[in-house]
């Protein structure tokens, strides 16, 4: 499939194209455009597989007694999760760590430097957008703390899950979710979060799949994991994992594919440094999830903007761009466990990770959606948001995209203008987008052929003297799961819709293709 895009000028135009909560009836709204009795299936599958993985992980246990299911590795809780092909366990691990030399950083100052508080009240963009009737997915290796000040009112814990305990479960379910939806706390300002007048629901990680189902069937928009597999495996057997699109990849994008409007958002990961895929210097150290095609993988930078010194970098294997975008992840104060006022900041106690940058960019995603209803009387797609997001962020590091910071910063100010400016266009050929306002958003109810031969057109006219800015994304199926037997680093595309887009000026007839990486 060729998308042609004919510019008479150059224009500021973003471009998504894919295919849109909170009240009821906006629930039952994107309930319709699902694929309910896939998703129902689904969460059978997910559950019975759970429970196969479960008794494994039993098995395991008995025939080996002296093995704890949860052990400390380098300072760090790990749990044993499942059992892999060759009988070994394999285990997960929040994605946060104490770095020292960082103090004074708070929730707030996250958000300002993805520019968050352009949307609240007196911001650039003229609006009052904090969250209000939002609600967020939190999955976490444990439950937060829902009586902190921070908290208090605001935390929804689901059904069925893991009793909240003191300690660094409590601790990082308690820091992300604080970061998110924390309130306006009049004695700790600093560490308010996000998308602070929002909600949670809340869950431990071990069930993920089954319960992210359900949240999407039910018109969850938006959700955040800061967990994933440890990274630092060296053993020569599981060389192949790094970068690859496994399993649990192949596993989130078919549930992504039935919710097209659910847009995970997966920390990186802080093995940069201390991996066990050696001799690639922190490069192709995605694992897990944060491989899938259909979420939202995010770095860690520090407050300066510098890469900080813990943040995974892709690619994958097949040399998708990850992570995605980036956000403040270094020195990050927020609610803690101990008690209904302990912050990580006090007594200089803070902390650092992809595990702070991801709930950063999942709550700017939940502004974004509250705001492009505000404005579109419709939410986005998840393909639409998180090409949105990409599309508009700050870059840094290498000019383009990279697989240090992937697209950029996030930049939820400029998201948000281009929501602003948009027209919204929902049909492709032969269309035409007067770009006077200076951006638009396309739309479309299903992918367009995929047959290699099709081809679609739309016009643009537009002001010359500013760049022309165009983001192709879409929610794509399931692709080829890799396995052991694969070896390491194949570079078999893992794609199934491969859509390529050519910019043709109708003055010079000059042809402009996509950005390619080096």
């Amino acid at each position: 499939m060729k998308i042609w895009v004919k510019a008479a000028l150059g224009a500021a135009i973003a471009a998504a194209f894919a295919v849109n909560a909170q009240n009821a009836q906006e629930r039952k709204a994107l309930q319709s455009v699902m694929d309910t009795s896939a998703l129902e299936q689904l969460a059978a599958e997910f559950q019975a597989r759970f429970e196969i993985t479960e008794a494994q992980v039993r098995k395991y246990l008995v025939d080996n007694p002296t093995v704890q299911r949860t052990q400390v590795i380098d300072g760090r809780k790990h749990t044993i999760v499942r059992i892999d092909a060759a009988g070994n366990p394999q285990f997960q691990v929040a994605r946060d760590g104490a770095i020292s030399g960082f103090n004074g950083s708070k929730n707030l100052a996250s958000g300002q430097l993805i520019k968050a508080d352009s949307l609240y009240s007196g911001g650039s963009v003229g609006v009052n957008i904090t969250g209000t009737g939002m609600v967020a997915g939190v999955w976490e290796p444990g439950i937060p703390r829902v009586t902190h000040e921070l908290l208090t009112g605001k935390v929804t814990v689901a059904a069925g899950q893991s009793a909240f305990a003191v300690g660094e479960d409590g601790d990082h379910a308690s820091h992300v979710t604080g970061t998110m939806i924390g309130r306006n706390v009049a004695t700790h300002p600093s560490a308010r979060g996000i998308a602070f007048d929002g909600t949670s629901i809340n869950y431990d990680a071990a069930n993920d799949l089954t319960e992210m189902t359900g949240f999407a069937s039910g018109g969850g928009l938006v959700s955040n994991h800061s967990y994933g597999d440890s990274n630092k495996d060296a053993t020569p057997a599981n060389q192949w994992k790094y970068g690859a699109y496994d399993t649990e990849a192949k596993d989130w994008d078919v549930l992504l594919k039935a919710a097209p409007n659910y847009l995970p958002f997966i920390a990186a990961g802080n093995e940069q440094t201390t991996n066990g895929n050696t001799g690639k210097a922190g490069y192709d150290i995605m694992t897990g999830p944060a491989t899938s095609k259909n979420t939202m993988t995010v770095g860690a930078i520090n407050g300066d903007k510098t890469m900080s010194s813990y943040s995974n970098w892709g690619p994958t294997d097949d040399g998708r761009v990850k992570p995605e975008i980036v956000a403040k992840g270094t020195g990050i104060d927020s609610a803690q466990s101990a008690s209904d006022t302990a912050y990580s900041g006090n007594d200089a106690l803070t902390s650092s990770g992809t595990s702070y940058s991801s709930p950063a960019a999942a709550a700017g995603g939940l502004l974004l959606q509250q705001y492009y209803r505000s404005v579109k009387g419709q939410f986005m797609k998840a393909s639409t948001l998180k090409t949105l997001m990409m599309g508009t962020a700050e870059d840094l590091g290498q000019p383009g995209p990279d697989h240090k910071f992937g697209y950029g910063l996030l930049n939820v100010e400029a998201a948000a203008l281009a929501i602003k400016k948009s027209i919204l266009v929902t049909t492709l050929s032969g269309a035409t987008l007067a770009t006077s306002r200076g951006a638009a958003v396309v739309e479309l109810a299903t992918n367009p052929p995929n047959n290699s031969a099709s081809e679609s057109q739309f016009d643009v006219y537009a002001k010359g003297g500013v760049p022309l800015v165009i983001n192709l994304g879409w929610t794509d199926n399931e692709g080829v799961e890799q396995v052991a037997g694969d070896g390491v680093d194949p570079t078999t595309s893992r794609l199934v819709y491969n859509f390529d887009i050519m910019v043709r000026n109708t003055t010079t007839f000059a042809d402009v293709r996509p950005w390619v990486l080096p």
